[in-house]
């Protein structure tokens, strides 16, 4: 069907008043290659210490940076306490036996990515109304999670 269609608009008209059409090649031009950003890995070292103990403040994190959506946020040994004083949303959240401070929720937290597992093996989640698994597994194996209000499980 192709070859007849275009051995059409390759010949030749002979009426005077028409016009020879023209072969129009196509040509396909590649695209850049696209990447999204690797998460941010970040832990926990509680530098800001007792008076700034907020999950927004960057002195708290190994990054410089506090953790946002799509980043993973470890707990592994700083035993200072943690306020999550904005709503965050991870792909992954590590607290490990290491991890003996209480990480005390007055804003949302959110943990999950598809096929991405978060671990709880220590410290103390308090506010637990506010923590919600969106996806993923969440292994809890140690520490302690305190739940006030509705619990959806």
């Amino acid at each position: 069907m192709w070859r007849k269609l275009l051995k059409v608009l390759e010949t030749k008209r002979t009426s005077k008043n028409r016009r020879t059409p023209k072969t129009r090649r196509l040509f396909l031009e590649p695209l850049e290659d696209r990447f999204l950003p690797a998460p941010v890995i970040s832990t926990w070292t509680g530098g800001g210490g007792a008076n700034n103990p907020n999950w927004s403040a960057p002195a708290n994190w190994s990054a410089g940076v506090p953790q946002a959506a799509g980043d993973e946020a470890t707990f592994d040994g700083a035993v200072n306490n943690c306020t999550v004083n904005i709503a965050v949303t991870l792909d992954k959240l590590t607290i490990t036996n290491n991890y003996t401070g209480t990480i005390t929720l007055n804003q949302k937290l959110t943990v999950g990515k598809q096929n991405v597992t978060s671990t709880m093996d220590g410290g103390t989640i308090v506010g637990g109304s506010q923590f919600i698994v969106a996806a993923g597994i969440f292994n809890w194996t140690g520490g302690t999670l305190t739940r006030t209000g509705v619990n959806n499980i």
